[in-house]
């Protein structure tokens, strides 16, 4: 790693895209992309069906409020499994199919725009709480932050102004600069490019005195 010159934040960005990609060649670009319809699938079933199933869980649970509450976790659960079984199912077929191959590798890239969309997600929150031109050096030095920061910038250009006022307004009220500063310092510098001074090998100081025996058993010679 040394002589790549990574920094921790790379070794993270790579960790999560790797382990993203393998995760969908594993499981395949059906079930990945059904896995990922399974969970609009059950919004859109808790949305459509509660109207028809508020009111049946009304009759036998007050108050309403928790009602309401029940009857959106019990159909959106429900609806979830359903989803996730039938997705399951459809992607083993696929896998055990003649297009299984192709189905890997498209899952392969689904998982590395999955590990895009986290590393991303990630960083947008990391700068909602500490300004750019105040990161620590290893995650503003690294060599994965340009792309990464410009993943991030077309996610925030696609997100509602609306959602990303009320963010800000959060983050005014809620984050104060001692707390961005406390947040800041737990972040652990552990770059994997690290000289003989920052831990690895000996320091400067052990070096002379090491050279200053060695003088000494020659002398003596």
């Amino acid at each position: 790693m040394d002589s790549l010159g990574l920094s921790s934040f790379d070794i993270l960005v790579l960790i999560i895209l790797g382990l993203s990609a393998l995760y969908g060649v594993a499981r395949g670009f059906t079930s990945e992309a059904l896995s990922l319809g399974a969970w609009v699938g059950a919004g859109f079933a808790t949305i459509y069906g509660l109207p028809h199933f508020r009111p049946l869980v009304r009759e036998h649970v007050d108050p309403d409020s928790f009602a309401d509450i029940l009857a959106v976790v019990v159909l959106g659960l429900v609806s979830l499994i359903l989803f996730k079984l039938l997705g399951r199912a459809i992607g083993g077929f696929v896998r055990q199919s003649s297009v299984g191959a192709i189905d890997r590798g498209l899952g392969a890239l689904f998982g590395l725009a999955r590990g895009v969309f986290i590393v991303s997600v990630a960083y947008l929150l990391i700068t909602w709480i500490i300004p750019k031109n105040d990161l620590p050096g290893w995650i503003e030095e690294a060599r994965t932050r340009p792309l990464v920061e410009y993943s991030a910038s077309v996610l925030s250009s696609v997100t509602p102004a609306e959602i990303a006022e009320e963010f800000d307004e959060v983050r005014e009220k809620t984050l104060d600069p001692d707390l961005v500063e406390k947040f800041k310092t737990k972040l652990p510098d552990v770059s994997f490019a690290k000289d003989a001074d920052n831990g690895k090998g000996y320091t400067s100081k052990e070096r002379q005195g090491l050279e200053g025996l060695i003088d000494d058993s020659d002398d003596s010679k």
